[in-house]
């Protein structure tokens, strides 16, 4: 995982309060906003989204960018730091 790649991690999995089903508790800031804020380029924002759907750590709706992380990858995000 390249370090922008965690720290947008990191910074998505604080806005949603490490929680699942899009439990923010900064309101309703959507994903590229927050990368937006990191200095990253909306396009490698959609991209990791994009990534992380297909691996099943991130889910959405409507919008990719407005979606959530899903319990298992909040599992296997916790199960991967334990292992650093």
């Amino acid at each position: 995982m390249k370090q922008d790649e965690a720290e947008f991690l990191d910074l998505l999995l604080d806005y949603h309060n490490h929680q699942p089903y899009g439990n923010s508790i900064q309101g309703d800031l959507l994903a590229d906003a927050l990368a937006e804020k990191m200095g990253m380029c909306s396009k490698r924002a959609h991209y990791l989204l994009d990534k992380w759907s297909d691996c099943n750590l991130w889910e959405y709706g409507v919008s990719l960018r407005a979606g959530w992380f899903t319990q298992e990858g909040i599992d296997e995000i916790k199960r991967r730091e334990r292992k650093r």
